[in-house]
């Protein structure tokens, strides 16, 4: 029987004794090398959500032969030509994205690189608070967002908001109204977030007291 995986043989051929023709035998190197192995990888763009994105790779091997070996994969930011990190990417931003296989059985190792966006989540805020203060002539407001509401921030992500505004005037009063408008996001995650262009708050309410005057 003819061999069928990749390495090298001596293969020997007989033929029997026929007629005027005595028997007679050689033999002769023979080498299958290994098939390369097809590996391919989709590029495709996600949203964090503070999980390894959903990179997926397929390996394609001859004679409709199955793969079930391991896919290994790594990453670096795309443009750049550090070193490739283990794993799959988990935060926003755009990655060159490997997926290996190594050799195994008849076939050769491979690996081909894809492309891969992370978009930051988007963010609505909600529950900013302010502070009321005593007649001072000004329209200067002191923001309290240890309460704020961060709708669409993943579970255990450090994530603040900062806001800037002013009462619309400074004349004393209770539930004066007070315009946010600035907001910006901070802390350790705030780089796989985006505040959203809609559905923000944009305002809030608090007293100016009157001044008590010593005559």
């Amino acid at each position: 029987e003819a061999p069928v995986h990749a390495g090298t043989y001596e293969v020997k051929v007989s033929v029997p004794q026929n007629g005027d023709y005595e028997a007679a035998e050689a033999t002769k190197s023979y080498t299958i090398s290994k098939a390369d192995a097809v590996v391919a990888i989709t590029s495709v763009t996600s949203t964090y959500n503070g999980k390894p994105a959903a990179v997926s790779a397929t390996v394609t091997l001859v004679n409709n032969e199955t793969y079930t070996g391991a896919i290994e994969y790594s990453y670096r930011l795309a443009g750049s030509d550090a070193e490739y990190t283990p794993g799959i990417p988990v935060n926003a931003g755009s990655y060159e994205t490997k997926a290996t296989v190594q050799d195994f059985g008849d076939y050769n190792g491979a690996s081909v690189t894809g492309t891969w966006t992370i978009n930051p989540q988007e963010i609505k805020v909600s529950g900013i608070t302010a502070s009321s203060k005593t007649y001072d002539g000004d329209t200067a407001v002191t923001f309290d967002t240890t309460k704020a509401v961060l709708a669409g921030m993943v579970a255990g992500d450090e994530l603040t908001v900062s806001a800037e505004g002013a009462f619309t005037d400074s004349n004393a009063g209770t539930g004066k109204n007070i315009s946010i408008t600035s907001l910006s996001l901070g802390g350790a995650a705030a780089s796989n977030y985006v505040l959203a262009t809609e559905g923000q708050q944009s305002g809030t309410t608090a007293d100016i007291d009157p001044k008590e005057v010593i005559l």
